[in-house]
């Protein structure tokens, strides 16, 4: 997904919302070398090696990294605050959970 349908997606999903906006997303890149070397020792995913070389922010099909974080400024133009985040215990994805605030 390009940058623009992506902030287009955050936007709609505000739009849409009334109550709460829940995004599962990875918190830590998963194409890094550390992730990599992490997944590759635990399952021998030889297609992992190529992120021990080449860190990457992608997997150069359809999955792109991006750290939501830099896109709070999305959710606060809209009214909606961070009200938690959630690791997932595979140590790479998070649900965070952003709440509407009253309308002004």
């Amino acid at each position: 997904m390009n940058e623009d349908s992506f902030v287009k997606t955050l936007n709609n999903l505000c739009n849409y919302s009334s109550k709460y906006v829940l995004i599962h997303t990875w918190k830590y890149n998963p194409f890094s070398r550390q992730n990599a070397l992490r997944r590759f020792l635990r399952k021998a995913y030889f297609n992992d090696l190529k992120y021990l070389i080449f860190p990457s922010k992608t997997d150069k099909a359809y999955q792109y990294y991006r750290l939501l974080e830099n896109y709070y400024n999305i959710f606060k133009r809209n009214n909606f605050a961070l009200l938690n985040e959630h690791e997932n215990p595979n140590g790479i994805g998070c649900m965070y959970v952003f709440r509407k605030l009253r309308n002004l």
